[in-house]
């Protein structure tokens, strides 16, 4: 997953190995999903999740499965993913790109929030 920095560089400290990293505007960074959503979660505001709008469809479908997976039915998230999977879905459908990454955004920054958000 594709992770950039939104204004400024921020310094990263990376737990395995131990390194640091710097993530720069406009230079999205290849990191493993565990990573991307505790940076999504605890630097809220100043990083960004990155896809690519020529990303085909399947590889847009798992994305959405990557990033919902995990969620409980007593997760009080549920509804705000799933009518982001429903208008995503409903892209689809109409072959709409422009509104799948709408729904894809929308599920991503529904799953940034805490679970024990409501």
């Amino acid at each position: 997953m594709k992770l950039e920095a939104i204004d400024k560089p921020l310094r990263l400290l990376l737990p395995n190995p131990d390194r640091e990293m710097t993530l720069q505007p406009g230079q999205p960074v290849d990191l493993l999903p565990p990573l991307v959503w505790k940076l999504l979660r605890q630097a809220k505001g100043k990083v960004r999740l990155v896809v690519h709008p020529e990303a085909d469809w399947l590889t847009l479908w798992r994305l959405v499965a990557e990033i919902s997976s995990g969620l409980e039915s007593t997760d009080p998230r549920l509804p705000e993913v799933m009518m982001a999977i429903g208008t995503c879905d409903s892209a689809f459908i109409t072959g709409n790109k422009t509104a799948f990454l709408t729904g894809l955004k929308t599920v991503i920054e529904a799953m940034a929030k805490s679970p024990k958000s409501p």
